[in-house]
């Protein structure tokens, strides 16, 4: 409010109004995961709004990849559409934000069997006076990350960073926006020892056979077994946690598992022999 005072008449006064613009900054974190052949980011933006309220944030990502999922308290809906400068997520607010919110983020997207070299998707704040973060990267173990380039990203160590990722190998730190990061991945060699221990019983006309087999894996997970059992043998049965499929071709035996083991790992075969 403004007050004025005269002393005499006439006088004249001439006002203007100009609108005020909200003005926001924005701390992010994000973090990167590789498993198998898939690439999950989510991404945590902090806003800070003031002089005007905020009805709605734009959010600039890579078209290459998939927006899976927006949320936050105050969140409402979110639309995703592309203009010119790549794919646009625009996300609104069920009230209008004045002061603090958070907005949370995941995009998605596969690799390719023999792609071992990606780039992290574009990611930018439309209209924000300051936006400043960090970024993880991770992976499922047996896998090594490494920076091929980077521009605009200042690398530190995991440990530095105010949370903890688990199987977290790279950091960086970022000041502005226009930031970029290309990563490239090697996969290290799965090393397999087994013990076995073997029980055989005689029937009428029949042995009966079982055999327990204690693997102990290290280097990086697998999720293929191999067994060569004689073809021989009848009634072969193959006992072991998670196991998906058997497939047989002679006595080759192939088992895929639900999920990658790391460790030890128990199968119990049993068969009959006339």
């Amino acid at each position: 409010a403004f007050a004025y005072q005269y002393a005499n008449t006439p006088y004249t006064l001439e006002l203007s109004a100009d609108d005020i613009v909200t003005a926001f900054n924005a701390e992010e974190q994000i973090l990167l995961n590789l498993k198998d052949t898939d690439l999950s980011l989510n991404a945590s933006v902090d806003l800070d709004v003031r002089d005007a309220p905020a009805r709605e944030i734009q959010i600039e990502t890579d078209p290459k990849w998939t927006v899976a999922n927006v949320s936050g308290a105050n969140v409402s809906d979110y639309d995703v559409r592309e203009d010119p400068k790549g794919r646009v997520i625009h996300v609104f607010f069920r009230d209008a934000v004045l002061g603090r919110a958070l907005v949370q983020v995941r995009l998605e997207r596969s690799l390719g069997k023999e792609e071992t070299k990606f780039a992290l998707p574009k990611w930018h704040v439309r209209d924000a006076k300051t936006e400043r973060g960090f970024i993880v990267v991770s992976a499922e173990k047996g896998v090594q990350l490494k920076s091929d380039t980077m521009n605009g990203l200042r690398e530190v160590h995991t440990g530095s960073l105010p949370i903890r990722v688990p199987d977290a190998q790279l950091a960086y730190r970022f000041k502005a926006e226009g930031w970029a990061l290309a990563l490239e991945s090697e996969s290290a060699s799965a090393a397999i020892y087994a013990e076995l221990f073997h029980l055989v019983s005689a029937g009428e006309g029949a042995l009966y056979g079982s055999c327990t087999i204690t693997y102990h894996i290290s280097g990086a997970p697998v999720r293929n077994l191999k067994l060569r059992i004689p073809e021989s043998y009848q009634n072969v049965e193959i006992v072991g946690r998670d196991i998906r499929s058997r497939e047989q071709a002679g006595a080759e035996w192939t088992l895929g598992l639900q999920e990658k083991i790391l460790g030890d790992y128990t199968l119990l075969v049993t068969y009959d022999q006339p």
